[in-house]
């Protein structure tokens, strides 16, 4: 068991104790008074722990991010941006070869990271010459998929 919790609990029966010795000692005339003193004496160490208990932490939401620097020199919030940026297009270019078999060479997305929450404001996509045909297609499909207009160019 844990030391102070130990103590704890062991400050809590010797007082409970001692307050019954007290009054199965006493007399009749100060019986209920040592009772009351024990009872008393009981709450107050049940209560102690709850002393130092801060309620507003409960409440709080403005907890700040630290700006924490990576050995790259990139804080904490640029690496994640440019990580979900990574994750994004890999997840555009995939999806994209797997629902219309057209393969993209490069895909970019510009995202606006000066609001609260990110918010991707386009698609840059750059194909191969063997779809140069498709390039309607394929904004097309990242308009309806993604719901940010679409540039698409062809290498």
């Amino acid at each position: 068991m844990n030391l102070p919790l130990q103590g704890y609990f062991s400050m809590l029966l010797t007082a409970s104790v001692l307050g019954a010795l007290c009054a199965a000692f006493a007399g009749s005339a100060f019986e209920k008074y040592l009772r009351y003193l024990a009872s008393l004496i009981c709450i107050l160490l049940v209560l102690a722990p709850f002393r130092s208990f801060d309620a507003t932490a409960l409440f709080r939401n403005d907890v700040e991010t630290p700006d924490v620097s990576l050995p790259d020199g990139l804080s904490l919030r640029e690496r994640a941006g440019a990580q979900a940026e990574k994750e994004i297009c890999a997840w555009i270019s995939q999806s994209l070869s797997e629902q219309t078999g057209i393969t993209p060479t490069e895909v970019r997305i510009d995202i606006d990271w000066t609001v609260e929450d990110p918010v991707i404001r386009s698609v840059a996509v750059r194909l191969p010459p063997e779809y140069a045909d498709r390039t309607g297609k394929v904004a097309a499909w990242i308009e309806t998929t993604c719901g940010v207009p679409c540039s698409v160019t062809v290498e």
